[in-house]
């Protein structure tokens, strides 16, 4: 029997969060809850060739717009990534510059922004969740941003 895992709607905004919300349901993936620290490790949700480890792979985009207009900062960026990304994964990251749109419900205007898309692979996303939700709370306070999306998934790594 699938059990669906319903993730935080405050991480998605508009009709994005059901599709998420259905892509939750997948069957045979463990999916934590939003309190969760409960191991999750990911050869029980993926099933890797010889040689392959099985990892999970989280993702957080990072609006750069600012409610005044403006936008945030590579100075800005460098030092939130030194002082709270570095200190809560200091085993490895990549950081990607991308340029998305959302909304924030049907009638709400299309948001246009640079993002930056922080990538972090771990071997247990029940020890990665609490930071990774952390980092998304400074973010949100420090920047004055409505929103920070977090996805994870499975994946096979090599190295």
């Amino acid at each position: 029997m699938t059990r669906c895992h319903r993730r935080p709607a405050a991480l998605v905004p508009g009709a994005l969060s059901s599709l998420l919300l259905l892509a939750a349901c997948a069957p045979g993936l463990p999916l934590p809850g939003p309190s969760s620290v409960t191991t999750f490790l990911p050869e029980d949700a993926i099933s890797c060739p010889p040689l392959v480890e099985a990892a999970w792979e989280a993702r957080l985009y990072f609006g750069r717009s600012a409610r005044d207009g403006g936008e945030l900062s590579e100075a800005e960026w460098e030092r939130f990534l030194a002082e709270e990304v570095t200190a809560r994964f200091p085993d490895g990251l990549t950081v990607l510059d991308g340029y998305g749109q959302w909304r924030a419900g049907a009638d709400a205007p299309i948001e246009r922004e640079g993002t930056k898309l922080l990538v972090v692979v771990v071997p247990d996303i029940g020890e990665a969740l609490p930071k990774l939700r952390a980092l998304s709370g400074i973010y949100k306070v420090r920047y004055d941003h409505e929103s920070v999306l977090l996805s994870y998934q499975p994946v096979c790594v090599q190295f």
